[in-house]
């Protein structure tokens, strides 16, 4: 069976506590977060990874307003917090954890702003000594850049091993009138996977993706089902049900 994990929406805890969602929640092997003090304290991010034994990361809400700006010194002390507080949990975690990034895809940018972030990014993780691997995840063709040619071109000029891709399945099922997975250049790259599905909106039950392609994509990674409150209604019930799908498909 493959490595299963989940996207912990902190949102879901106006309504129920951490040990209510986890007493409900059938065994899995890690969960991703995106760590920020404005939205939970350093103490219940504690509470929360101490549920699962790996955990994986995506970058805090912070990044859909600003991009890669790392002239702004706010961005950079943005950035270098949300790296401390995953220094702080790497402990949790029993394996290397993948923190998911995405390129710069504002109109008033361009690859060198991503390309300039990536290396302040690097810096930092190798200078702190950070066990974490940066993934850069393929974005909606709607966006300016994200694309797997865009990607796998700035993985290749860096060439550093804790740079790699996340492969969002769906984002990328969808750029494509007659879809194919990647070829194994792009596979080879890959080390982390987000699911979901997309019915009315992106971010829902997996279920409404084809299983033929799920089941195609052979990969020794975690596969993470990112589930967002704000588009799925029933966060809470189709992470379960979605859960139990994979374990049962793949």
């Amino acid at each position: 069976m493959k490595s299963i994990g989940f996207t912990f929406d902190e949102k879901i805890l106006r309504t129920t506590s951490i040990e209510a969602f986890f007493d409900e929640i059938p065994t899995i092997d890690s969960m991703e977060i995106a760590p920020d003090e404005r939205i939970l304290s350093i103490q219940t991010y504690k509470k929360l990874v101490k549920k699962l034994p790996s955990h994986n990361f995506h970058v805090p809400y912070f990044v859909k307003e600003k991009a890669y700006d790392f002239s702004n010194e706010d961005y950079k002390k943005d950035y270098t917090k949300f790296l401390s507080i995953i220094e702080s949990l790497r402990q949790y975690s029993v394996k290397r954890p993948s923190i998911v990034l995405h390129e710069s895809s504002h109109s008033h940018t361009t690859t060198d702003e991503t390309k300039k972030g990536l290396d302040f990014l690097l810096n930092f993780v190798e200078q702190k000594k950070m066990d974490v691997t940066l993934t850069l995840e393929t974005l909606p063709q709607t966006t300016a850049f994200g694309s797997r040619e865009q990607i796998l071109q700035i993985i290749n000029e860096f060439d550093h091993p804790k740079l790699k891709i996340c492969l969002d399945l769906c984002h990328d099922y969808y750029n494509y009138d007659s879809y194919e997975l990647p070829d194994q250049t792009f596979l080879e790259q890959v080390k982390y996977v987000h699911l979901h599905g997309k019915g009315t909106e992106k971010h829902q039950s997996i279920q409404k993706f084809p299983i033929d392609i799920l089941q195609s994509l052979q990969l020794n990674v975690t596969y993470n089902l990112e589930l967002l409150t704000q588009f799925c209604e029933t966060y809470h019930k189709t992470v379960i049900s979605d859960i139990r799908y994979l374990q049962k498909h793949l």
